[in-house]
């Protein structure tokens, strides 16, 4: 692991050189005319919707700076892994996401959330339909390629409107040089901005950690969790994370995933010790939010984390504060439409509008299959169970290895009288996962609920199909 760490520590220096891209350019970037945005409306429960570039110059709602200027919409693409080591695609993706983060916190720009740009991925898309789909005038892209201890980085910054390159850059370092290489960069990022205000935004931005380490586990982490299902996936990223926080303890985002990978483990009841790790789990999210409570992916996990604590009222603030923070985020809008399907039936409803608006926006979305379990869920509360059977048909068809989604579907089967086709759902989610018997799903929804009626309508189909025993 420490061989792994070195070999890839310099990340972060083309990371800083990636920042640097956008200082020459942040002036004239306000005068251009930005592409079709998505604004948010004034309610905290309401999607953002398309605008027009005239809308967007005179809208109250639009993003601002403090100086006045209409913010700058750009999106971050996941880089390229050129590597011949194919396990080296979670350090083009993190490289992705931490620019992301860094360029989030910087003024007048306004960046698309990581789940929106990883969407595209492998779509093949001009520069120009990624404006399109993201609503964005300006795109970042790129590739990573690691040899030994050298890594090079390939930067390049294009105009949406008509695919021009505005600007690229290859980079070559080692891990020797790493903080020297900052430094330079840091300079030269300050000498082209020109500005002391924003200087200071870019150069002295927080950093959520100072470990080079502790930022490796994590997004290798975060990889893991990404790319596999099932206990075995969530365990390999769990230790992952562990070791990062026990780097950092004060890294909010290993502290928020630590949190979420707990609870799925006790959701999914494959955890050793469910109580040991809902303990943990707590003081991981408490830790993460004290360090982050203003970051959107750390609110987004600790909205997962709450509701699985039975805690639906924190789970539904969080998340609510998330998406003010990042409109435009479709995960954190698809997180708080599952903490609401829970709820109430007009919470219920809320979650169905939600996930349709979401769904809408991004159909092709790699969650969309999640956001259509939630809304069944959704359904499933209301009664609905026939709409919900199909929403969860179309669910275990895009992610046959998710054994909740079968659980869900074994609900709606038998809450509409097809007793085999619950019993054939519920076998599928037990041979996936042993430990996620009938039984345990319900007891796992009754934490979730906002009362026994909530929880008996969602699971009403587990007993008419006689699942639960006596």
């Amino acid at each position: 692991m420490q061989e792994w760490i070195e070999s890839h520590a310099n990340l972060l220096s083309g990371l800083a050189g990636l920042v640097a891209l956008l200082g020459a350019l942040v002036i004239p970037l306000a005068k251009h005319a930005t592409a079709p945005l998505l604004r948010r409306r004034a309610a905290a429960t309401a999607l953002p919707e398309p605008v027009t570039s005239a809308e967007h110059a005179t809208s109250p709602s639009s993003p601002r700076t403090g100086h006045g200027r209409s913010a700058i919409p750009i999106a971050v693409m996941p880089f390229d892994s050129l590597s011949a080591d194919s396990a080296d695609a979670y350090l083009a993706d993190g490289l992705s996401c931490e620019l992301i983060s860094a360029l989030s916190r910087a003024g007048r720009l306004t960046v698309t959330p990581r789940s929106d740009s990883f969407a595209l991925r492998q779509q093949s898309l001009t520069v120009t339909e990624i404006g399109t789909r993201l609503g964005v005038g300006y795109v970042v892209s790129g590739n990573v390629r690691r040899s030994g201890d050298r890594l090079r980085v390939i930067a390049e910054f294009c105009e949406t409107a008509g695919g021009r390159v505005l600007w690229t850059q290859t980079y070559d370092r080692t891990t020797a040089d790493i903080l020297a290489v900052q430094e330079d960069i840091a300079s030269h990022v300050a000498a082209a901005l020109g500005g002391e205000a924003y200087r200071a935004e870019v150069i002295n931005r927080p950093q959520d950690t100072g470990s080079l380490d502790a930022w490796s586990l994590t997004q290798r982490a975060r990889h893991e969790y990404m790319v596999g299902r099932g206990p075995a996936a969530n365990q390999a990223a769990l230790d992952l994370v562990h070791q990062a926080t026990e780097l950092d303890a004060d890294y909010a985002l290993a502290q928020a995933l630590y949190a979420a990978l707990l609870m799925d483990g006790v959701s999914t009841a494959s955890a050793a010790d469910p109580d040991a790790a809902r303990h943990a789990a707590r003081i991981a999210i408490e830790r993460a939010l004290a360090r982050g409570a203003d970051q959107p992916d750390v609110l987004m996990y600790a909205g997962r984390v709450w509701v699985e604590l039975g805690e639906r009222v924190k789970s539904i603030q969080v998340l609510r504060r998330g998406t003010l923070l990042s409109p435009h985020d479709l995960m954190e809008w698809g997180f708080l439409a599952r903490s609401l399907a829970f709820g109430n039936q007009a919470e219920a409803v809320e979650a169905g509008e939600i996930a349709d608006r979401i769904l809408g926006i991004s159909p092709d979305h790699p969650c969309a299959w999640l956001w259509q379990m939630f809304k069944g869920i959704a359904c499933m509360n209301l009664e609905r169970y026939v709409e919900a059977r199909t929403l969860l048909d179309h669910v275990v068809g895009a992610s046959p290895d998710f054994a909740r989604g079968w659980m869900c579907l074994a609900s709606a089967c038998g809450a509409v009288g097809d007793a085999e086709g619950a019993r054939e759902a519920a076998a599928r989610a037990s041979a996936i996962n042993q430990g996620l018997t009938p039984a345990r799903f319900a007891g796992y929804v009754r934490v979730m609920a906002a009362d026994a009626d909530a929880s008996a309508r969602i699971t009403r189909g587990l007993g008419e199909a006689d699942l639960l025993g006596d």
